[in-house]
């Protein structure tokens, strides 16, 4: 799982610390990176921070919650288990 963001961008943070912990609890991995970092995404993100992303599968823009994540995991084939 990739949460797309920058260094300075409060409302990353606030989404690290919404997924980190329901993530972990999955086993799931979180990698953060600095959209800046990737001209495709910039251009695709530059306004649009932070996104949460499970390969191309955008799963959150700018805000979720820990119970909105769950949701949307077991959406994507039972991964929230």
């Amino acid at each position: 799982m990739t949460l797309l963001g920058k260094p300075d961008c409060h409302l990353c943070h606030v989404m690290e610390d919404a997924v980190a912990p329901v993530l972990a609890a999955r086993g799931i991995r979180l990698v953060v990176r600095d959209v800046r970092e990737d001209v495709e995404l910039l251009r695709r993100y530059r306004n649009d921070i932070p996104v949460l992303l499970e390969g191309e599968v955008e799963l959150a823009r700018h805000r979720v919650t820990p119970d909105d994540l769950v949701a949307r995991l077991a959406a994507l084939g039972g991964a929230a288990g």
